[in-house]
């Protein structure tokens, strides 16, 4: 595969398919943005002017969701999509999940000016937000359960995604040490090459903290 960029930016959800990227063993690049900085010209390769962003000869591809699952199709061999119907389409649940809740309640403590300009409202935002992303991640430990992987027997592209709130969780003073089996599945993720390096090359606000969590 020839012409694939990631566009990222360091620290947010577009680590997910860096990591994944990294996983496959495609050929890519990747273009590192600032949002704050490098929006007018980011802009002109997405209109959305949000990340991810993965542009495959030409063809823009946006939202984690979509990016994950057409980067484990292009890879097939590297089996980052379960192979079975039911773990498949689990994976494909817990990322929608991810993307349209998790996230969600990420951006409601971490950017409330996206939901209102009032400032009072604001800090009712957060306060009301917190407890309800210490549920996600509460959630989160339920969903891995007693399974190494997210997606089933394997790692897959849902333990990419996974880990990005596990960052977030650890950057916004969650007691991440509470959640064991998540914590050990963090070790796990850690201590793969294409996870380390991916989040090296990130050297964000993620990977300070999961380095320091190693």
């Amino acid at each position: 595969m020839s012409g694939l960029t990631l566009y990222h930016h360091k620290g947010a959800c577009s680590l997910a398919p860096l990591i994944a990227l990294e996983e496959s063993g495609l050929d890519y690049s990747v273009e590192i943005i600032n949002l704050a900085t490098d929006r007018p010209g980011y802009l002109k390769v997405n209109p959305a002017g949000k990340v991810p962003a993965l542009v495959l000869d030409g063809e823009l591809l946006t939202e984690n969701l979509a990016i994950l699952y057409r980067i484990a199709s292009l890879a097939p061999a590297a089996g980052l999509l379960p192979s079975g119907l039911e773990e498949t389409s689990r994976t494909l649940s817990l990322m929608a999940w991810f993307g349209s809740t998790v996230h969600i309640l990420r951006r409601q403590i971490r950017m409330p000016l996206r939901f209102t300009p009032d400032a009072d409202a604001q800090a009712k935002l957060v306060e009301a937000g917190r407890p309800k992303m210490w549920e996600a991640l509460l959630e989160m430990e339920a969903r891995l359960g007693e399974r190494e992987w997210f997606g089933g027997r394997a790692f897959g592209v849902a333990d990419g995604y996974a880990l990005v709130f596990y960052g977030w969780g650890l950057n916004d003073g969650f007691p991440m040490e509470e959640l064991e089996k998540l914590t050990t599945w963090k070790d796990r993720m850690l201590s793969r090459p294409a996870v380390l390096h991916a989040i090296r090359n990130d050297a964000g606000v993620l990977h300070d903290k999961l380095e320091a969590a190693a």
